[in-house]
């Protein structure tokens, strides 16, 4: 008998209005805690992948300037270059630069519902001009 009145004390004791607002505290926390978790990881996922992607590209172009590096090693790539950034000529050589005439501007089409629109209107600007 003692042992079913000491039953009967815990599940009052854990029953009770203090005792579930406890319990009710205690998951209220756990829950905040996960949520801040989650959030943190998303948000570490996501700078993960950023970070992710910007060493992509920071590989290629590595690539590209390594390839870069190595055609500019080569005598022919160093000369070719320097002609190409700062004009340069062999004794001897001419250089020759050719200009293009400016291009003709033609007067743009208008559109046909534009136009049809602004005939419409100055026409009825002519017949109110004309009342006056």
């Amino acid at each position: 008998m003692k042992s079913f009145q000491n039953r009967n004390f815990n599940r009052r004791l854990m029953y009770s209005w203090p005792a579930v607002a406890v319990i009710f505290l205690v998951a209220v926390f756990l829950g905040q805690a996960a949520v801040r978790s989650y959030i943190t990881a998303s948000r570490t996922r996501s700078a993960y992948l950023e970070v992710k992607k910007d060493r992509e590209e920071l590989t290629a172009e590595r690539a590209d300037l390594e390839k870069k590096l190595d055609y500019l090693s080569t005598s022919y790539g160093l000369e070719r270059e320097l002609r190409r950034k700062f004009g340069l000529v062999k004794p001897g050589e001419r250089l020759v630069v050719m200009v293009d005439r400016p291009q003709e501007t033609l007067p743009e089409e208008k559109n046909n519902f534009y136009s049809l629109l602004s005939e419409v209107g100055d026409f009825f600007i002519r017949i109110f001009k004309t009342g006056q």
